[in-house]
């Protein structure tokens, strides 16, 4: 895509595509200096792009990135580091029905997050990005 070079330099990409309709093409998209990909796709339910070739390894945040959102792509090139904070990063997701082949590679206890709600930071996120978790997901 014509943004491939234009988001090298782009450290945060938090809450980017949050609550909208987005489903262009990324996948070329240079990630390297990415750190904070949290809420990132957060209640996107167009988002079906393959994105498996980024380069995660310096994200340190992905909190929420595709909690109820409808993405279930392959994501088993990604390796994210183990300091990387994945609390509920694909909580109400399809995601979580997928084989592990398709899971980032990352610990068992980032797994673990990965599948679970913190209150504590969906109040922070609410405050945040303006998001009603109750709203939206029935909670």
């Amino acid at each position: 895509s014509k943004w491939a070079n234009k988001v090298k330099k782009v450290t945060n990409m938090s809450a980017m595509f949050l609550d909208s309709t987005f489903n262009g093409d990324i996948k070329g998209w240079q990630t390297d200096s990415l750190t904070d990909m949290s809420c990132m796709f957060l209640n996107n339910n167009q988002f079906s792009q393959d994105i498996s070739n980024w380069n995660v390894s310096n994200v340190t945040k992905t909190f929420y990135m595709f909690a109820n959102s409808s993405y279930d792509e392959n994501l088993g090139k990604w390796a994210l580091g183990k300091n990387c904070a994945t609390n509920g990063m694909f909580v109400t997701s399809p995601f979580l029905d997928n084989d592990t082949a398709y899971w980032p590679k990352m610990s068992k206890k980032q797994k673990t997050s990965a599948k679970t709600r913190s209150e504590k930071l969906e109040m922070a996120i609410s405050k945040a990005y303006n998001v009603d978790f109750d709203e939206n997901w029935g909670w």
